[in-house]
Order: C-alpha cells, then structure tokens, then sequence
C-alpha cells in the first residue's frame, strides 16, 4: 500500500465530476483509466509529421538558433493552418479513445438509430 498525500479540493472535484461515491474508488478509476489510455496510445512522432514540400537545407533555414531563447520556426500561415487541424485531429481521437475505454461509448446501431431519429424530426 502506498500513501500519497493529496489535495483535498481536488479529490473533491474528481468525486463530483466523475460521479463516485468515494476519494478511493475515484482515484482507483482515474488511474486506471490512465494506464488503460496510455497502455493504448501509438501515437509515433511519424504520424505527427507533416510534409513541408522544401528539402533539408531550406528547413534548415527555417529554424533560428539561440542559446539564450531556445529555437523559433517560421512557417507560412497555410502550413501552420496545416499542423493546428492535424493536431485537432489527434486531439479529438484521443478524447474519442479516453471515452470509450472509460466505457462511455454508443452502440453503433444506437448511434444510427439517434441520428436518422434526428434527421427525421422526431
């Protein structure tokens, strides 16, 4: 058994939001879900690339050294644009893959079922 200490305000805001009826069983599920998310998560550095179209010594010159402040890309705004919805993407598939490993996913014929309810006007 391991004891940590923790903030109380913060125990009591998992309990609230998540619903549980107590500090242990919300800290046992949060962790869990954690380790089930991480365990899952493959996302590679490959997946986050995107193809800038210029060859390596016009990347290199992109990218401005400075010991003091640390390293600067300049990109233009479409390749930028580029990178943010790819990022929004992942985002959303990894909000998407915490929810259905915390069991909080729809049936496929539920979800169908709801939106051709929708469409018709019901």
């Amino acid at each position: 058994m391991t004891t940590v200490v923790l903030n109380d305000e913060l125990v009591n805001q998992a309990i609230k939001t998540g619903h549980y009826q107590s500090a242990q069983e919300a800290i046992e599920v949060i962790l869990f879900n954690y380790i089930q998310t991480h365990k899952q998560q493959k996302i590679t550095f490959d997946s986050l690339c995107v193809n800038l179209n210029r060859d390596d010594e016009e990347i290199d010159s992109l990218f401005q050294r400075s010991k003091d402040v640390g390293v600067g890309v300049m990109l233009d705004a479409e390749e930028y644009e580029a990178i943010q919805e790819k990022i929004e993407v992942l985002l959303d598939i990894d909000t998407a893959l915490r929810q259905l490993s915390a069991g909080q996913g729809i049936e496929h014929s539920k979800a169908k079922e709801r939106v051709l309810s929708h469409l018709a006007g019901k």
